[in-house]
């Protein structure tokens, strides 16, 4: 059965349930009404009657008398009135009963000789009659007693008629009340079913970008399309990243092989030349190795740097443990001339020892990356300096070259896997330093920005929040100026570009 079926049945049986109950209730206080008109007009009528009745000495002591003239005084009255000794037997009676007279057994002289008077419901030769019977006490003895009664005739056939309306009446209220029930649940399931339908159809064409019918009104059906297609964005917006995902993998993969043919082809004919040609001469012999070692090691590079953002897009976790960012930073500098040695690096720690909450090796390979570029974009004579600053908002690395720059359609997409510039940029790396450079920072809630202008140097800046670092050097005057370095990417008239939206992992080697 359907759930429209079930509510009809449910709101209509319900209804049922409460047109008997009133209806039942009503005809209930009508007959007690009807009944208790009757029984007033009876008890006071017979207090008429009683009133005129008087007693006279008899041999047997005392007994009733009715003056000749009040006989028939309620003949006319529509009721029957009758009065019987204490035998039983009429003594009066109004000219309406005829030839008839009342109930007058010995159970009614039983009652009456208790001295109360009492109402009853008899019928008599077909007639259905409400009597009133007043005992006549004097002197502690019975001496008659006097009845009134009414047909009922009439009022049977109201309340016949009146029953017959209730059941009539009621049965069309509730097959009409079944009907409107319904109507009503089909008009308050119709939202649901044309959610369903909606559900069905995205389901049948995988049409993430379809949304449900949403009615105006905040009601319960209203919430529920409303929470579905919430539920419908969140699943194309995961659709969507999924896809995303899947498509850098593939882009990851074509580029990886491509970029991985070649180093395998030199290596491939460098094997072979020195396999088929034994007479091969030590010079051309050690060249052709020199070239396997170079490839060889070009390719670890590639597969290590994939191998990052492997992790990154599996979304892996940092470390949380104290780093001193100004250690790791002169660490760095100190082994930047095995390098380029003909670039000079500086380090400049402004606040002195600055730790920040992170995990060290993923730090450590963040300044590798960044020193990196910059000495391979820096010409000979050039400069790289390095800073570590802090104050009350940040703690920051700034990695600052004296190079060649950077255009900026190059800045928009230095951060994109295996992006190259120009040929004339190209030192060998794969595109993969700034990637993994983003991924770090990102993962250790910081911003990257770069400014860069072509031939003016380029400026990195790394900016970890104060909520991840802790300051390890709080002496006295300690003072941090960061406007000296900003001051020198302005000079530069450098441009600016920013990494701080969520993304997977990547390195370039190549763009600084």
């Amino acid at each position: 059965m359907s759930l429209r079926l079930r509510l009809t049945f449910l709101a209509g049986s319900v209804l049922a349930i409460t047109l008997v109950v009133y209806y039942v209730f009503t005809y209930i206080l009508i007959s007690r009404a009807i009944y208790g008109e009757i029984d007033q007009a009876l008890e006071a009528q017979a207090g008429e009657v009683f009133s005129l009745l008087q007693t006279r000495p008899s041999p047997k002591g005392i007994e009733i008398w009715i003056p000749p003239q009040y006989s028939n005084v309620f003949a006319q009255s529509g009721n029957f009135v009758q009065f019987v000794g204490s035998g039983g037997t009429p003594i009066a009676r109004t000219t309406s009963l005829g030839n008839e007279q009342l109930p007058s057994g010995n159970e009614i002289l039983e009652r009456a000789r208790q001295g109360k008077p009492f109402f009853e419901t008899v019928s008599t030769h077909g007639t259905l009659l409400r009597i009133y019977h007043h005992p006549y006490v004097a002197q502690g003895r019975l001496l008659g007693i006097l009845q009134v009664a009414r047909s009922l005739t009439d009022v049977e056939t109201s309340l016949r008629e009146l029953r017959l309306i209730i059941i009539v009446g009621g049965g069309l209220s509730i097959i009409g009340a079944m009907g409107l029930a319904y109507l009503v649940a089909h008009a308050g399931l119709f939202p649901l079913e044309r959610l369903a339908q909606a559900a069905q159809l995205i389901g049948q064409t995988q049409d993430l970008s379809k949304r449900v019918p949403q009615a105006g009104a905040n009601d319960e059906v209203g919430r529920l399309a409303k929470t579905f297609n919430t539920m419908l964005d969140r699943l194309q917006s995961s659709y969507a990243r999924v896809a995303e995902a899947l498509a850098a993998q593939r882009r990851l993969v074509a580029d990886a092989s491509h970029e991985l043919r070649t180093p395998l082809t030199v290596i491939r004919g460098n094997v072979a030349l020195v396999r088929d040609i034994p007479d091969l001469s030590a010079e051309e012999r050690k060249a052709a190795l020199d070239d396997i070692a170079y490839e060889s090691e070009r390719m670890s590079r590639l597969v290590s740097d994939m191998l990052s953002l492997a992790r990154a897009d599996a979304g892996q976790t940092v470390r949380r443990e104290r780093v001193n960012l100004s250690a790791i930073a002169a660490d760095v500098c100190r082994q930047a001339p095995y390098f380029n040695a003909l670039v000079d690096v500086e380090m400049n720690a402004a606040n002195g020892d600055i730790s920040v909450l992170g995990d060290p090796d993923l730090l450590r390979q963040l300044v590798l990356i960044l020193v990196d570029n910059a000495l391979k974009y820096t010409p000979a004579g050039g400069k790289v300096t390095v800073s570590t600053l802090s104050n009350a908002r940040a703690v920051k690395l700034v990695v600052q070259d004296t190079g060649i720059g950077m255009r900026q359609s190059d800045i928009a997409s230095a951060f994109d896997r295996f992006y190259q510039a120009d040929k004339a940029r190209r030192s060998g790396g794969f595109g993969l330093g700034l990637s993994i450079a983003k991924w770090i920072v990102e993962a250790h809630g910081a911003n990257l920005d770069i400014k860069s202008a072509p031939d003016r140097g380029t400026m990195v800046k790394v900016t970890l929040p104060t909520s991840m670092s802790v300051r390890g050097d709080s002496s006295a005057g300690a003072t941090t100026t960061e406007e000296p370095v900003e001051a020198i990417g302005e000079t530069n008239g450098a441009n600016n570009a920013r990494a701080s939206q969520p993304a997977s992992p990547q390195i370039d080697d190549q763009t600084s």
